[in-house]
């Protein structure tokens, strides 16, 4: 069967991009908190610590978690340390883009404050932020982690949802979760699909 139209009707109207609702994670995606780390340490113990698994801590002149967790809020690293090159940039093209961009961080409460300050200082501050270990709880349309738990826990709980792993050494490939060198492959993703 064919369909004629008396006369043409307006023209086709390109649907708007999918907008998502992202959230991001700090340390290992946007914070280079383990080049913090390694940088204070080699400064004062005179040796770089090889952070390539996620409980570096034995590695470090430290020794456990909980010490170095002690040692990060004395020299206040959670304040000090840079972002990934092109990490912030990314972040905010995120939202240009259209999508919602919340902070996801499994950060401890003492450095909430030094958290906000960091934000606030690389032009993040409007962003939501959620400090705490149970991300699985923010509701979002893609997620971007470092953490192999966390991204395994994310893929389970939110099916539908894109999660993207942020390669590192300390984490490796997980079904359902997409690969990507930097916050900014993940924003170079969502441009395709709404291409």
């Amino acid at each position: 069967m064919t369909l004629t139209l008396d006369r043409p009707g307006p023209p086709p109207t390109r649907l708007r991009p999918r907008a998502y609702r992202v959230g991001v994670d700090l340390d290992g995606v946007l914070v280079d908190w383990s080049g913090a780390v390694a940088d204070q340490h080699e400064r004062e113990f005179a040796w770089r610590p090889d952070i390539t698994t996620w409980d570096f801590a034995a590695s470090t002149a430290l020794g456990d978690m909980g010490a170095l967790m002690g040692w990060v809020r004395d020299r206040d690293l959670f304040r000090l340390a840079g972002p990934y090159p092109g990490a912030v940039a990314a972040a905010l093209g995120l939202r240009e883009d259209g999508h919602a961009v919340a902070l996801l961080t499994a950060r401890p409460a003492w450095a909430h404050d030094a958290t906000a300050e960091w934000l606030e200082r690389h032009g993040l501050g409007e962003m939501p932020l959620h400090l705490g270990p149970a991300k699985t709880l923010v509701d979002r349309d893609a997620y971007v982690d470092d953490h192999g738990p966390t991204l395994a826990a994310l893929r389970a709980a939110w099916p539908w949802a894109r999660v993207f792993r942020r390669v590192q050494p300390w984490n490796r490939p997980l079904p359902g979760v997409e690969d990507v060198g930097s916050l900014d492959g993940v924003r170079h993703r969502l441009r395709e699909e709404q291409a």
